[in-house]
């Protein structure tokens, strides 16, 4: 029989890209993978299995909301933990603190390595949402845990850097593996369109300039907005879009029609506020599926991610205001511009980021962890 994996979730399986691109990769290398998910909605069958990949979700109360997710947790980490413990497994991969707790639990009981993947700088991440007590209280609580991590896996070299020194010795393995989509051949098809869309998706939250993008939208000529995704500033958006046309809110779409959507943009808005340490030390996905599709970036000035894209040519940083959004729009106005940075960023997935060079990173650090 060969290895057999329990991943943890903390969040539905819907499934989340980085979540299903790791997990099928390890199918593919012949180990058997079993995803252990939250079904804070209600939505999922108890037991399932989707591409080779099995599925067990856990229910509690309906999460929605601070208060109902702190209420139910307790409730899932005792619920997952008793049905860890029915299961057979020869490691855990643990998704993000949330998750990373539930992971030092099981594998201590089972006595199987542990790989934590850090896929944020969590407590920076959640520090708008919480009191700054409950944000340090994270800190400590996943620098105490890395102290039982047999792997290490992280979203970008920064996060990296960040973990590294909590891990109990130099000899415990890290690998960076980032969250890039797969390399194609063959040069994506740009249709021809009249002005210029910009794209955003991702969460609807004020640190991303979602509803700054969009107003600032509606004083330049010609420029349309086209928004996906889901969060507190979805009302907002949804409102504008019924009453602007150059406003397009696309809600929910799944990862692969988003992708094929994408073809048609002129930019695509990755800027993150970066006051916040995690948005300065992130690494969206879209930045590296628009390398892939050949679209140009706009990021914001002082993060990895502007330093990424200035490093390979392929858009443009700006610390926001309305008035360098806009010239950043009529920079993209410039087709030969355009298409340098579209070719650029192509050039930079296919020679650094991409799925393929992520995936052996990954199927390497496995294959080399003692079960």
């Amino acid at each position: 029989m060969g290895r057999r994996i329990l991943m943890l979730l903390a969040d539905e399986y819907r499934p989340d890209p980085r979540v299903r691109k790791e997990a099928l990769a390890l199918v593919e290398d012949g180990i058997n993978v079993t995803i252990l998910s939250w079904d804070r909605g209600h939505h999922h069958e108890s037991r399932s299995e989707k591409e080779g990949l099995k599925i067990e979700c856990v229910r509690t109360g309906k999460v929605y909301g601070l208060l109902k997710l702190g209420l139910n947790y307790p409730r899932f980490f005792l619920k997952a933990f008793g049905i860890s413990r029915r299961m057979d497994f020869d490691s855990v991969h643990a998704h993000d603190l949330d998750t990373l707790l539930l992971g030092v639990a099981i594998t201590r009981l089972k006595g199987v390595p542990l790989v934590y993947d850090a896929h944020e700088h969590y407590a920076a991440m959640v520090a708008g949402d919480v009191p700054p007590f409950f944000a340090r209280v994270f800190d400590r609580l996943e620098a105490w845990a890395l102290r039982y991590v047999d792997l290490l896996v992280t979203a970008n070299s920064k996060i990296e850097e960040y973990l590294l020194p909590h891990l109990r010795s130099p000899r415990v393995n890290s690998v960076v593996v980032m969250n890039c989509i797969d390399y194609v051949d063959q040069t994506p098809t740009h249709r021809d369109h009249d002005g210029i869309i910009v794209f955003y998706s991702g969460s609807l939250e004020s640190t991303r300039y979602v509803e700054d993008i969009a107003l600032a939208t509606l004083d330049i000529e010609d420029c349309t907005f086209k928004v996906a995704g889901d969060g507190p500033l979805r009302q907002r958006i949804e409102q504008l879009s019924k009453t602007q046309d150059r406003i397009i809110f696309m809600g929910y779409v799944p990862h692969q029609e988003l992708l094929e959507s994408m073809i048609d943009i002129d930019l695509v808005a990755c800027l993150m506020d970066p006051s916040n340490e995690n948005n300065k030390i992130g690494t969206p996905n879209k930045l590296f599926e628009s390398m892939v599709l050949g679209v140009p970036v706009l990021v914001s000035e002082g993060t990895l991610s502007a330093e990424i894209a200035l490093e390979e040519g392929c858009g443009i940083a700006i610390n926001w205001s309305e008035g360098d959004f806009k010239e950043a729009v009529e920079t993209i106005r410039d087709s030969r511009m355009r298409r340098e940075m579209g070719d650029n960023g192509r050039r930079a997935a296919r020679e650094k980021y991409n799925w393929g060079i992520m995936k052996k990173r990954l199927v390497d650090a496995y294959r080399s962890l003692s079960p």
